[in-house]
C-alpha cells in the first residue's frame, strides 16, 4: 500500500521496520524532497516540495552533510 505522505516539513517519527535512509536529503517521489534525521537512534522525517526548503530545514538542525554529497 502506498500512502502520500504530507508535504508540510513537519517531523515525524519513522515507524520501525520502516526502511530508509539513516540521515541527510534525499530526492523523494514526485519530485518532492526528504529530510531524515537521526535522533538518539529514533529516525524522523520531514517532505518538501523543494531541494532549498529541504536543505534549510535540515541545517536548522544543526546537522551538516558529508562534503562527498
Amino acid at each position: 500500500m502506498d500512502i502520500e505522505t504530507a508535504v508540510d516539513g513537519i517531523f515525524r517519527a519513522v515507524p520501525n521496520g520502516l526502511s530508509c535512509e539513516p540521515g541527510g536529503v534525499f530526492p523523494g517521489k514526485h519530485g518532492r524532497w526528504v529530510v531524515t534525521l537521526n535522533l538518539m537512534g529514533e529516525l524522523y522525517q520531514a517532505h518538501f516540495d523543494s531541494k532549498e526548503d529541504a536543505l534549510e530545514a535540515y541545517f536548522a538542525t544543526g546537522a551538516t552533510l558529508d562534503p562527498a554529497v
